[in-house]
């Protein structure tokens, strides 16, 4: 038998680059949650473009959970994207040290 999907409530839309964040997070935390539309796919609707309806980055979640899942978005969503940030920061600042070092050996 395969597993009952609960009851689900609209979350939010979300930028197509937070979706995934989103999604992990609320994974992380055992709240069933979903897409409308994959996000590792191209956009399924045609109209979803012209009518700025677009499905994706259209989150829902388990009805019984929503409450938490606006806590995490509210208090963890901010601090996981300011640590990608800086983490992407960082990987550029050692790229350019990387390039640096080559030049002056050059």
């Amino acid at each position: 038998m395969s597993e009952q999907v609960p009851e689900t409530a609209h979350l939010g839309r979300f930028d197509p680059l937070e979706a995934p964040i989103v999604l992990d997070m609320l994974h992380e935390h055992g709240i069933f949650a979903f897409s409308k539309a994959p996000l590792d796919q191209a956009e399924g609707q045609p109209y979803g473009s012209i009518f700025n309806d677009s499905a994706r980055g259209r989150i829902f979640v388990d009805v019984a959970r929503l409450g938490d899942a606006k806590r995490l978005i509210e208090e963890e969503l901010p601090q996981r994207i300011a640590e990608m940030g800086r983490a992407l920061e960082e990987g550029f600042a050692a790229q350019e040290e990387i390039a640096e070092a080559s030049d002056d050996e050059g």
